[in-house]
């Protein structure tokens, strides 16, 4: 079973994060702690994976950042950018959404 995420709000100390199955389109919705999120990101154990979500969503409580605009601080291009994010996010499906669904 392959969990797509589909959006993350953090609202105050949480992270609302919704997500499906590939190829199913009935979302689920999950609430994790900021810091289990960033817990989950960080046993990627990749530095740029983890900043790119972060920023991008405004996991640090600063207004999330646009791929370009993290391309500019990395020097990378933001298509470069755009797959780390996709790379970090099925990671952090995998590890936020075990064992729901099941």
């Amino acid at each position: 079973m392959t969990w797509v995420i589909d959006s993350m709000q953090p609202q105050g100390t949480k992270v609302h994060i919704v997500g499906h199955v590939d190829g199913d389109a009935r979302p689920s919705t999950i609430v994790k702690t900021k810091s289990g999120v960033l817990r989950a990101l960080q046993r990627m154990d990749d530095p740029q994976a983890y900043d790119v979500v972060v920023r991008r969503h405004g996991l640090d409580d600063s207004d999330y950042q646009t791929f370009t605009e993290i391309g500019k601080r990395w020097g990378r291009s933001k298509q470069r950018v755009h797959q780390v994010y996709n790379r970090a996010m099925k990671h952090l499906a995998r590890q936020l959404f075990k064992g729901v669904g099941q």
